[in-house]
């Protein structure tokens, strides 16, 4: 029985490695009309594109992972134009020379009693406008003026007809004239 397993398996043996040929190497231009077909049933009947390999005419070449896209304009000239006045830390402008921690406190901060007191006191309004230069009166339009509601004693000035107006609570009455 063992005679006959090695009789077998020499037999096998000699027959898969009489069977086995050479792989086939194409050593001209070989030209397919109908295309291939594939073991598996399917076939192919036109050649793969992979894209074509045009670049941009001018500028970088800016690549969209499939395709090329348009480029971006070669500002190199400005580098070494900047590259050529050294080291930027050292010219003086510095970005680390730059601080806002004089001029804005954090989220969190609480000012200190005295920062609170320390404001200037409150003043009546009678004593307030007295103290001004001058009175500034809202200026709006006639259209404008006659969209709003008349609010008794409320002065505004009318750009159109160049005219101070007043509110008496029911329509705007004009108070001083331009003649």
């Amino acid at each position: 029985m063992k005679t006959m397993k090695l009789i077998v398996i020499i037999f096998l043996t000699t027959f898969a490695i009489a069977s086995c040929q050479e792989d086939k190497v194409f050593k001209e231009q070989v030209t397919f009309e109908k295309g291939f077909k594939f073991l598996d049933g399917t076939s192919m009947n036109t050649a793969a594109t992979g894209g074509s390999m045009v670049y941009p005419a001018t500028g970088i070449s800016l690549s969209t992972g499939t395709a090329w896209g348009a480029s971006i304009t070669n500002n190199s000239a400005n580098w070494n134009t900047a590259f050529s006045w050294g080291n930027h830390a050292t010219a003086g402008y510095a970005l680390a020379t730059h601080n806002h921690n004089t001029q804005y406190k954090p989220i969190s901060y609480v000012p200190t009693w005295a920062e609170i007191t320390g404001k200037p006191s409150e003043v009546d309004l009678q004593t307030a406008i007295s103290q001004l230069n001058v009175l500034v009166i809202p200026k709006k339009t006639t259209a404008e003026i006659t969209a709003m509601t008349p609010t008794a004693g409320s002065l505004v000035y009318d750009v159109t007809l160049n005219v101070l107006k007043i509110g008496n609570g029911v329509l705007w009455k004009t108070l001083i004239t331009n003649q």
